[in-house]
């Protein structure tokens, strides 16, 4: 949420996935706020809270093979990548962090 404002950019956090038991890392903004940042920001923020607060080991983020924004904001995150994957019936990528 813009704080001066109060409208929703988006979403962004955590989704535990029990088929692969994995815990995969999410975002989806409105198209007018995408190339600013936010979804850096807000996903770094969501990987200090599941390492720092949840204690996790290992989170993964997953992006359809064409969308190279979401991927190279994954790579500026320090994930890399780990394997080619389904994603919603398209090419994937999935990337992982550990720590």
């Amino acid at each position: 949420i813009i704080k001066q404002n109060n409208e929703l950019l988006g979403w962004c956090g955590l989704k535990f996935l029990p088929d692969e038991n994995e815990v995969d890392l999410g975002y989806r903004f409105f198209k007018k706020y995408w190339g600013q940042g936010y979804a850096t920001e807000s996903a770094t923020a969501v990987l200090n809270y599941g390492f720092e607060t949840l204690k996790l080991k290992r989170i993964i983020g997953r992006a359809a093979a064409a969308n190279t924004t979401s991927i190279r904001v994954l790579q500026k995150l320090g994930m890399h990548f780990e394997k080619n994957v389904g994603c919603h019936g398209d090419d994937g990528v999935q990337y992982v962090l550990e720590k």
